[in-house]
C-alpha cells in the first residue's frame, strides 16, 4: 500500500521511514519479515540526534562509519 505523510506528520508522530534502494520489493519485504522476527539485526555505526546531522554526514562523508548511521528526530529514553 501507498500512504502520504506530510512533513508536520513526520515530526509530531513516532514513526519511522525505512526504505531501500537495493533489491526487488519482494526482497525488501523478506528483509523487513526476518527483521521485525528479531532474526537480524541491522548493523547501526552511531546514533546522533538530528541537530548532530553535519557531524553524521562528515562522518559518512570521511568513510569512517562501519554499518548504518541513524538521526532521531526525537531524543530516547535510555
Amino acid at each position: 500500500r501507498d500512504y502520504k505523510v506530510t512533513g508536520v506528520q513526520t515530526c509530531a508522530l513516532p514513526i519511522s521511514i525505512m526504505g531501500s534502494t537495493m533489491g526487488t520489493e519482494a526482497e525488501y519485504r523478506e528483509i523487513i519479515r526476518v527483521l521485525s522476527r528479531g532474526q537480524l539485526r541491522p548493523v547501526v555505526d552511531r546514533e546522533y540526534p538530528l541537530d548532530g546531522a553535519r557531524e553524521a554526514f562528515e562522518r559518512l562523508e570521511q568513510g569512517r562509519q562501519f554499518g548504518k548511521i541513524v538521526l532521531r528526530l526525537h531524543p530516547t529514553e535510555d
